[in-house]
């Protein structure tokens, strides 16, 4: 919910009603409308879907940051040359002090 109790869709229900504007616009041009009102229809929903495959990917591309179950003693490691998985490895395993 946001500003004074109002659903909004979200970011998938936004993704939801920009596909179907779409889909109304290429089911007006197939029935043969032409102009430059359609082409402004179908603009603002294109730019949309543009930005969100954008922040999308870059969200992909992203790092992963510490959970919230990390403390910072074991985000401290005492192996920092080692990939995180053996680091974890190293730390439940037998020989570990």
């Amino acid at each position: 919910m946001a500003g004074q109790g109002r659903l909004t869709p979200g970011w998938i229900g936004w993704l939801a009603i920009e596909l179907i504007w779409l889909l109304a616009v290429a089911i007006v041009r197939d029935g043969g409308a032409t102009g430059t009102w359609v082409g402004v229809l179908q603009l603002f929903p294109t730019l949309a879907l543009v930005l969100e495959l954008a922040a999308l990917l870059e969200l992909a591309s992203g790092e992963f940051g510490p959970s919230a179950a990390t403390t910072p003693a074991e985000q401290r490691s005492p192996w920092p040359w080692c990939p995180r998985w053996t680091r974890r490895r190293l730390a439940t395993s037998r020989w570990s002090s």
